[in-house]
């Protein structure tokens, strides 16, 4: 697909105005280093939207990390000047709707990367090179959504054949999914490293240079979720929401694949909210560097969990194996993980999956979630221990010809009919807690507690069914917490609360003697952490608590806290 529309430039000065056009020739994988970076920030300079496939740390593309930085603007186009020579030209919003009456397309998402060699780096002091354990190709189906693979590699080749599924590219021709940069052979190698049953569905949405668009990882992504992934592994990213990425996530979710994406590696930028990670359904995944933070991994409420990412072997072209870094390196591992707990337990979901990852990891920040690790490091272990005791979801219950199946969730149970449903109602010990008619399902009602849980149900020719009956246990729903980070001169008090990945009402309730008041507390779903100000009288002593309502009658509070 090519997002530009070549114009002439006096049509683009009619329209455009006055505009500072920047030429550059084609940014080839040949050229010198140097000059691939400085081509690099002219056509960052030059988007309003970057999306960049996180580079490998310690690669020379570090040298052009400020390439990656969005720049204001509504969109760009490409113009040819006299002698046919293409620049990119930054148009701002009201050009860009008279270009587009005039039927010129006006980009306005681009994914932009120019990928390198990682840095082949000295043995001392780093890992041992691993070798690639031999089995047989039975485990789910991993789509490495990159930059293609490198099949002639002995990691994919001979008798490691078979782990390799004939993948698509969506840059050019179709066929051509073989990597040119070694980005994505790097990542299938680790996936291949820490699960070696793997299968690997290569899908290349970035072209020899660098290059691809958010189209082409959308579509990438509804490819191999129609082609039978269970775990799609993105090491990609960029600080701009596209909806066409929004939307193939959302169909992945649909599909009960799990997604797992790098949280970035734009610490010293900010830690900028990178997406897709930072989508609700994405296991979002940060790096570390033996427990430390790594110094380039993306801080934020938005990262769930973390994996190493400083000091990793795998794959390149060439057949090599080199060490390279970054939350590109971390990803491919939780994925990975991911995949190992799916064939332990194909009877789990994706969100549970999702919460066991969670669950399970070590953590090694400070306690509970935090923004720098998120629930902690992903250990394979002990996300295969967590998986096969999750005890907690039932057999499926059946009566007839129909099979419903009970799957707990955070304060709630999602239900599965294996048959069609015209009308469902369920009880939990005897009480009613859902109804639904005319949804296909699958349904999710809310449990605070482990009940007995009845389902009636009613297929689609009329017949009543009833009852199943199963004992459920829902996830306990965790409290939010807070502490008093600041005190300001006069009235004023910050409180930072770490909040629970549950859609609800968050109020902050502050007591002082017999005088309660109460702060709504705007958040998201997102279990985040939020920094809160506070206006109180200081010449009176305060404690503060928050309290998190959720459902239709779920309630849960921190310990109250005393403002000094």
């Amino acid at each position: 697909m090519n997002p530009f529309h070549f114009i002439t430039e006096q049509a683009a000065r009619d329209v455009v105005g006055s505009y500072a056009p920047r030429h550059f020739p084609t940014v080839a994988p040949w050229r010198p280093a140097k000059e691939r970076h400085r081509l690099a920030r002219i056509m960052a300079k030059a988007a309003l939207l970057v999306v960049v496939l996180l580079p490998m740390m310690g690669s020379p593309v570090l040298a052009a990390s400020d390439a990656f930085a969005p720049l204001g603007g509504s969109g760009f186009t490409a113009v040819l000047d006299e002698d046919g020579v293409p620049s990119f030209v930054s148009v701002d919003a009201i050009s860009a709707r008279r270009l587009r009456a005039r039927g010129v397309e006006v980009a306005e998402t681009v994914v932009f990367s120019v990928p390198s060699t990682p840095q082949v780096v000295s043995t001392q002091n780093v890992p041992p090179i691993p070798s690639v354990v031999f089995a047989a190709p039975s485990g789910p189906l991993v789509a490495v959504i990159d930059t293609g693979l490198d099949v002639s590699h002995s990691w994919f080749s001979g008798e490691f054949a078979g782990h390799v599924v004939p993948g698509r590219s969506f840059m050019g021709d179709p066929t051509n999914w073989l990597d040119a940069t070694g980005h994505g052979t790097h990542v299938a190698g680790v996936v291949r490293l820490v699960d070696p049953s793997a299968r690997i569905l290569p899908v290349r949405v970035f072209d020899a240079s660098g290059f691809g668009t958010d189209r082409a990882v959308a579509d990438g992504i509804v490819w191999a979720v129609e082609n039978g992934a269970l775990v799609v592994n993105l090491s990609l990213g960029g600080p701009a929401r596209s909806l066409a990425t929004e939307r193939a996530v959302d169909f992945a979710r649909s599909r009960d694949v799990v997604v797992v994406a790098a949280a970035g590696n734009h610490a010293d930028k900010g830690s900028p909210v990178m997406y897709p990670a930072a989508f609700e359904s994405v296991v979002a995944v940060a790096a570390h560097d033996a427990f430390s933070p790594a110094f380039f991994s993306n801080r934020g409420a938005y990262v769930d969990v973390s994996a190493e990412g400083m000091s990793v072997w795998s794959a390149h072209l060439s057949n090599r194996v080199v060490l390279a870094g970054g939350t590109s390196a971390a990803s491919p591992f939780v994925a990975a993980v991911a995949a190992r707990v799916r064939a332990a337990r194909p009877d789990l979901d994706a969100a549970t999956v999702k919460s066991v990852l969670e669950s399970s990891a070590v953590d090694i920040g400070e306690p509970g979630r935090d923004d720098v690790f998120g629930w902690g490091a992903v250990d394979a272990d002990r996300a295969l221990a967590a998986a096969v005791g999750v005890a907690q979801r039932p057999a499926p219950v059946s009566a007839g010809a129909l099979s419903v199946s009970l799957v707990p969730r955070l304060g709630s149970v999602l239900m599965r009919a294996e048959s069609p449903v015209s009308a469902v109602e369920v009880f939990a010990d005897g009480m009613p807690v859902f109804s639904q008619v005319g949804s296909p399902g699958p349904w999710v009602f809310e449990m605070a507690h482990e009940a007995e849980v009845t389902v009636r149900a009613v297929d689609a020719e009329g017949r009543v069914y009833e009852p199943f009956v199963a004992k459920v246990s829902p996830k306990p729903v965790p409290g939010p917490k807070v502490s008093v980070v600041r005190r300001g001169a006069k009235s004023k008090v910050d409180v930072r609360l770490v909040l629970p990945r549950l859609e609800g009402r968050t109020v902050l309730v502050a007591v002082s003697g017999e005088e309660e008041v109460e702060f709504d507390v705007p958040r998201s779903g997102k279990s985040t952490s939020v920094v809160y100000r506070l206006s109180l009288d200081r010449s009176r002593p305060w404690a503060v608590r928050a309290c998190l309502f959720y459902g239709s009658a779920g309630m849960v509070c921190s310990v109250s806290v005393p403002v000094r």
